[in-house]
């Protein structure tokens, strides 16, 4: 667990995580959308520099069956550290409803510090169990998983989930004060992307473990919004030089501009 965490590391530079993730293809991610949302993409993937392209492309499913969505991430936004106060992490395992959760606050003292990135790669543990709980609120989810990190701990000796996996918790909290600033992200309609998801299905990554544990609501309804309004994002932000883009700063409303 704390391996996958590690792949896109505080303070790591975005090559390093690019190539972390190119030699460890389908785990699933976590970031804050257009709307300050939380979404999660799963089989995330780093299609490689070809003739026709210069730079590797990040890319990840959201939905289930064939009808899963194809999406491609900025990795420069992706990858930018991100630092911030939290609330203590006894409050935030220990919080009994949603509403416990959404009233915590972060705390000005140097054991409750956050320190990743603006997305956050996670481990099968915390995907199945986002998929189970057949949910995107993040108070919600804090509350499976939590229950969850701790249900892992009494039956192992030696990984300690609620340890390693604090991170993911404060992540998710830090959703509802907007400390996550939006990441940029498009639906690929590209042949390239068209074909790197069909082998998806054919695959070992049969969308039939998803398809088992993922209710039709809970896997399109970000997609359907996306279709919506971003099917055209792709031409205009992939066409502008990186030094160019939007960073962590620019507004959410910007950034799908």
């Amino acid at each position: 667990m704390a391996e996958v965490l590690g792949l896109a590391s505080f303070q790591q530079n975005e090559s390093v995580c690019v190539e972390n993730i190119s030699k460890n293809p389908g785990l699933a991610i976590l970031l804050v959308d257009g709307f300050s949302d939380l979404m999660v993409l799963h089989n995330l993937h780093c299609l490689q520099a070809n003739v026709y392209r210069s730079v590797p492309k990040l890319v990840a499913l959201s939905g289930d069956g064939v009808s899963a969505d194809c999406y491609r991430i900025d990795p420069t936004m992706s990858f930018t550290d991100l630092e911030f106060n939290t609330p203590l992490w006894r409050d935030l395992k220990s919080a009994a409803d949603e509403v416990s959760i959404k009233i915590l606050l972060p705390q000005e003292i140097s054991n409750c510090i956050y320190k990743g990135k603006q997305t956050m790669v996670v481990p099968p543990l915390v995907l199945t169990t986002i998929l189970e709980s057949k949910s995107l609120s993040p108070a919600v989810l804090i509350l499976a998983l939590s229950s969850k990190f701790q249900e892992f701990d009494r039956t192992s000796m030696n990984v300690k989930a609620c340890t390693i996996l604090r991170p993911v918790l404060e992540y998710l909290w830090a959703v509802y004060p907007k400390k996550v600033p939006s990441t940029v992200i498009g639906l690929d309609q590209s042949s390239e992307a068209k074909e790197w998801s069909e082998k998806m299905h054919l695959a070992k990554y049969s969308t039939s473990s998803l398809t088992d544990r993922t209710s039709s609501s809970f896997c399109s309804s970000t997609s359907a919004r996306f279709k919506s309004t971003t099917r055209s994002i792709i031409s205009d932000h992939w066409r502008t030089p990186p030094s160019q883009r939007c960073t962590r700063k620019t507004t959410p409303s910007r950034t799908f501009q």
